[in-house]
């Protein structure tokens, strides 16, 4: 793997989500031989992660399953529970146990070796990783190693790798597969598809068939299993796949979005015009979180049966928005299919390096735009007519069907915050997207969320805690953000400081009432 290829994984490592409490555990496994250790330590050094081999764990040169035991027993399971994990090393030397030592915490820990994949295993793991190396190879590097030295108990180990992990089912296991002994890496999802140079550069590779890849478990580790495909590094493009928007030129953003009938709209809460309008106002929300004024739009529809007569009325709600944020409409695609969706594609441009997500420091405040929890008490009104009744609910539902993007106050923040993203899947959803993305701990106050007080009685009908329900409604469309304490005041934005950056575990720590509930936002796999 070249340095372009490793940055890439490196990226994509640092945005999966953790399994293992707060820690996101990237296990590398496969038969003796097969460049673990190197390969370990090149991944452990592009992603400033912790670094543990499964062989300090050996009880002896028979203990591979012991070791294995002892990983998820000693190490995985006290870090999901955000206890204290230890390791006790076997002294080579003197063949005896020392003392139990702490595993120090971090937000991101690899662990090499034989039966680092087993299947207790994991259940805490956030990527697995398998290498691959003929047996011709393997045992050259055994020879190698130590003057050959140790190539009888490597053979031994060999032996009992099979009968004890099973490591055709490891292997079929992996997310990433990676032949040490050849120019090409291949992802797998239960079946090495090794490239032959001839149809490795005629594009002719294996590919897995339908249904024959990974069921993540939730949209973000869904999206960081694709960026593993895709991810890679490209010249000339100075970031890709983890913002709002992809950074084209340092000046240049460019994102998609789409809304899809029955998932983002349904056609009895809202008219044509609104969801044209949302359509668009969505994705000019991403071009403010980057910091950025929209240039122009490209505009893709699918339509069902009996959905062309709809495309005018959505048109129309499309320039609306088009007009008032200065983002013409310059092409599009329409196609035929089993129901109506837009995808919406904007191009946009930055006066300076747009922020990403990635920046957020110790030291650093979170303050958000606006208000919060507004779209989902107009939803509940939508849904339930009796909420109409309330105070403030048209407005709520307004809010709903017709979000405004904070394009001016993106551009007046950017050269302030350290770290930006929208509010579009609910805070509890997003702000751990931000965590991970800058490797820290945010403390969030929920007393202080941002609403206005007819949300906060739209809660209380509900049977909500208001800021549990403000935290993750979703649809706001507002922009949070890390930044100084004295940037607060500085930036010209009015903004609600709602908590603060603290070195620690990636993860997002909720103070206040509703602090104990399990908050999530939206997410399209849960």
């Amino acid at each position: 793997m070249d340095d372009r290829e490793l940055a890439a994984l490196a990226r994509t490592i640092r945005s999966l989500p953790p399994r293992a409490g707060a820690t996101v555990v990237v296990l590398i496994d496969g038969p003796s031989g097969s460049g673990k250790s190197t390969f370990a330590r090149r991944v452990a050094e592009a992603t400033g992660a912790g670094l543990l081999h499964v062989e300090d764990m050996y009880p002896g040169w028979d203990g591979l399953d012991e070791a294995a035991r002892r990983l998820v027993e000693h190490v995985l399971t006290p870090l999901s529970r955000g206890e204290a994990a230890a390791i006790r090393r076997w002294d080579w030397e003197n063949s005896c146990e020392a003392d139990w030592e702490p595993v120090p915490a971090e937000p991101l820990i690899v662990i090499e070796g034989v039966g680092a994949g087993s299947i207790a295993a994991l259940e805490y793991a956030s990527l697995l990783i398998w290498l691959e190396a003929d047996a011709a190879e393997r045992h050259r590097r055994a020879m190698a190693r130590d003057g050959g030295v140790f190539v009888d108990h490597w053979n031994r180990w060999a032996a009992q790798e099979e009968v004890t992990f099973g490591r055709e089912e490891t292997r079929a296991r992996a997310d990433l597969v990676y032949r040490t002994d050849a120019v090409d890496w291949t992802r797998s999802r239960g079946t090495i598809h090794p490239l032959a140079d001839e149809r490795k550069h005629a594009g002719m590779a294996d590919q897995p068939g339908w249904g024959e890849g990974t069921a993540h478990a939730d949209e973000d580790a869904l999206m960081a299993g694709l960026a593993l495909i895709v991810g890679r590094e490209t010249p000339g493009v100075p970031r890709g796949m983890g913002d709002d928007a992809a950074v084209l030129t340092p000046d240049l953003v460019w994102t998609v979005d789409a809304q899809v009938d029955g998932v983002h709209f349904r056609r009895d809460l809202s008219s044509p015009a609104d969801v044209g309008w949302k359509a668009l106002a969505v994705n000019l929300s991403d071009i403010a979180a980057m910091g950025a004024m929209p240039i122009a739009a490209l505009v893709s529809i699918v339509i069902g049966e009996g959905d062309a007569t709809s495309l005018e009325p959505i048109y129309s709600g499309l320039e609306v928005c088009s007009r008032l944020y200065d983002c013409p409409i310059v092409g599009g695609d329409v196609a035929r299919g089993q129901g109506l969706a837009l995808s919406i594609s904007v191009l946009g441009r930055a006066s300076i390096d747009p922020p990403g997500r990635d920046g957020a420091r110790p030291g650093d405040v979170i303050a958000v735009t606006g208000t919060l929890g507004s779209s989902a008490a107009g939803l509940a009104a939508l849904l339930d007519s009796s909420l109409r009744q309330l105070r403030g609910a048209e407005e709520c539902i307004e809010r709903h069907r017709r979000p405004h993007p904070r394009l001016t106050d993106g551009a007046l923040l950017a050269p302030h915050v350290h770290a930006m993203m929208d509010v579009s899947d609910g805070l509890a959803t997003d702000l751990p997207r931000l965590a991970r993305r800058s490797g820290v701990s945010l403390v969030v106050d929920l007393d202080v969320l941002p609403m206005h007080e007819n949300v906060r009685s739209m809660a209380m009908t509900l049977r909500r805690t208001p800021g549990a329900y403000a935290a993750t409604g979703g649809e706001d469309y507002e922009l949070v953000m890390a930044l100084p304490p004295a940037a607060v005041d500085a930036c010209g934005v009015p903004l609600t400081v709602i908590g603060r950056v603290e070195a620690g575990p990636s993860g997002v720590h909720y103070v206040g009432a509703g602090a104990n509930e399990a908050l999530r936002g939206w997410d399209h796999l849960a």
